[in-house]
């Protein structure tokens, strides 16, 4: 279900979108008319859709794109087939697609740039993770910021970026990395092996006979 809910007084709306299931995302056109959806129609793969209001003519946002980003001006489409590769095209349709291959493998989508000829994107699994500017017109990327929680203590890396199209503002998710313990294994013949492992990888190889360990945590 997709619903429209007022930032005043009002009552919330629900948005026909036909056959469409499973909804990822929903981006607004400026004109407020249309919106830029993914989906899946039953049996079929996730595709984006470009549509207006009432749910009626919902035509395919490029090819076989899986996630779109819709440029704040409305006019152009940055997208994904899923497989890593990128494409730009014209919301109207008309122009030819162009598969943008400067954009970086070890890099995510975070945002269009304010500007609409840029995007913002970010390093995956990194820290502190560059946030840069792509230019799509000459592939030129600039940096925006080195992103990092202000204290780095046990964070591995950090999630999903969300940024305001100028880069001044972000928000993230931080992920921990693995605690590495010190286990001390008691073996069925009596003998103590110490070893270090992550939480949960009990190391029965340790003991030579391997029929009977007890672990102690230290």
């Amino acid at each position: 279900m997709l619903m429209l809910y007022p930032t005043g007084p009002g009552e919330p709306r629900e948005v026909k979108h036909g056959e469409l299931q499973n909804l990822q995302t929903a981006q607004w056109f400026p004109d407020g008319k249309r919106l830029l959806v993914c989906g899946s129609e039953p049996g079929r793969p996730t595709r984006c859709y470009i549509m207006d209001l009432s749910g009626d003519n919902r035509r395919a946002a490029g090819p076989g794109i899986t996630s779109a980003w819709l440029a704040p001006d409305g006019s152009t489409v940055f997208g994904s087939d899923g497989s890593g590769r990128y494409f730009l095209f014209q919301a109207g349709g008309g122009a030819p697609v162009r598969e943008v291959s400067t954009f970086p493998a070890d890099y995510t989508m975070g945002d269009w740039s304010g500007d609409s000829h840029s995007i913002l994107i970010y390093q995956k699994r990194q820290l502190p993770s560059r946030l840069e500017r792509l230019d799509l017109a000459t592939g030129t990327r600039t940096l925006v910021k080195l992103l990092a929680p202000s204290d780095p203590a046990g964070v591995s890396s950090i999630g999903s970026v969300s940024v305001t199209g100028n880069g001044n503002t972000y928000a993230f998710p931080t992920c921990g990395g693995y605690n590495t313990f010190l286990w001390l294994v008691v073996c069925s013949d009596g003998t103590f092996q110490a070893t270090l492992s992550q939480v949960g990888h009990r190391r029965a190889d340790a003991c030579p006979t391997r029929h009977f360990f007890r672990v102690v945590l230290f």
